[in-house]
C-alpha cells in the first residue's frame, strides 16, 4: 500500500498539469499606443579661432548663436566637442564647452583629433518627431480586450492634426522654453479695479466719436487743400 500512495500523487500532479496549460498569458497593450516616431539627427559645425589664441572673436560667438538658433537647439540637448591634440587645441575645447554649457546644452568631449587648424569641431545631436502616429491598425477594441486596455483608436487623429499643425517638429520633441510674460497689462487691469477707475481711457459715446470723427475729416481735407496748386500751401 505505501508504493501505491506515490504513485497516486505523481498521477494527481500530471492532471493538474495537463489542467493549467503551457500557453503563455497574452501580453498587455502598451500604455500610449498613438507615439510619433522619433529619430536623432545630428548637425555638425566648425568653430574658427585666430592664430595663437584660444580666444573666441565676438564674429564667432555670432555665427556659433546663429548656428544653435537655425538648429532648433534646446536645453538639454546634446553636443560634442573635438579639438586639436595640441594644448592649445585643448584649451580651445575647453573654452567652447563652457560657452556651450552655460547656453544650458548638454556637452560630451569628443575625441581630439588632428583637425584642420585653428578649429573646433561640435556636433550638435537632436531628438526630432519624423512621422506621425498610424491610424487605422486597430486589432483590438474596447469590448474585445479582456485586459481592459485603452483602444487603440483613442487620440490618434489629435496627435494627427497636432503634428501637420506645428511649425517646428522639435516642439513635439522635447518642447520651448517661453520668454518672459508681460505681467504690466494685467497688473494694470488690477490696479485701475481696485481704484475704481474704468479700463478705458477715453469717452467711447457717440457724441464723441462724431466728433472725432469730424475733426478728422477736416484736418484731411485742409490737408488736401495745402497740397493742391491753388491751395493755402504758401501762405496765400
Amino acid at each position: 500500500m505505501r508504493a501505491l500512495v506515490p504513485s497516486a500523487c505523481l498521477l494527481l500532479l500530471t492532471a493538474l498539469g495537463g489542467c493549467v496549460g503551457t500557453s503563455d498569458p497574452p501580453q498587455p497593450v502598451q500604455e500610449n499606443p498613438n507615439r510619433f516616431t522619433y529619430h536623432t539627427v545630428d548637425y555638425p559645425y566648425a568653430i574658427h579661432f585666430a592664430a595663437a589664441t584660444d580666444s573666441l572673436s565676438p564674429t564667432e560667438l555670432a555665427r556659433l548663436q546663429s548656428f544653435l538658433q537655425s538648429s532648433s537647439a534646446r536645453p538639454k540637448d546634446k553636443v560634442t566637442v573635438s579639438g586639436e591634440t595640441t594644448p592649445i587645441g585643448q584649451s580651445r575645447g575647453t573654452r567652447v564647452r563652457d560657452v556651450l554649457a552655460h547656453a544650458g546644452l548638454d556637452v560630451v568631449a569628443g575625441v581630439d583629433v588632428n583637425l584642420s587648424p585653428n578649429t573646433v569641431n561640435i556636433v550638435l545631436t537632436e531628438k526630432v518627431v519624423t512621422e506621425p502616429p498610424k491610424c487605422g491598425d486597430w486589432p483590438i477594441f474596447a469590448g474585445d480586450a479582456p485586459s481592459n486596455a485603452p483602444s487603440l483608436f483613442l487620440g490618434c487623429s489629435l496627435r494627427n492634426n497636432l503634428y501637420e499643425q506645428v511649425v517646428d517638429k522639435r516642439d513635439l520633441a522635447v518642447g520651448r522654453t517661453p520668454g518672459p510674460a508681460d505681467a504690466e497689462p494685467g497688473m494694470r487691469a488690477v490696479q485701475k479695479y481696485r481704484e475704481g477707475k474704468s479700463d478705458k481711457d477715453k469717452d467711447d459715446s457717440p457724441t464723441q466719436n462724431n466728433a472725432a470723427a469730424n475733426n478728422a475729416t477736416a484736418a484731411a481735407d485742409a490737408a488736401a487743400q495745402m497740397g493742391s496748386p491753388g491751395g493755402g500751401g504758401n501762405g496765400q
